[in-house]
């Protein structure tokens, strides 16, 4: 998990540098049936789709980069 992290963010960083035009994919849908467990904010699922959104923006706003 920690080397996803380390690639995604040396991946931004040389991407924002060398190639005007990113765009990163993210997928947060994972299992359609199963929502994940439950937390206090809710379920699993929706917390992941709450922080892909943050994630968009905050990629989109700082960075420039397209986020589909």
């Amino acid at each position: 998990m920690i080397m996803k992290k380390i690639f995604l963010l040396t991946f931004l960083f040389l991407s924002s540098i060398f190639i005007n035009n990113a765009a990163i994919m993210i997928n947060p849908a994972g299992h359609a049936r199963d929502p994940g467990r439950r937390l206090i904010e809710g379920v699993e699922r929706a917390q992941t789709f709450k922080f892909a959104e943050k994630l968009q923006q905050e990629l989109q706003k700082k960075y420039g980069i397209k986020v589909i």
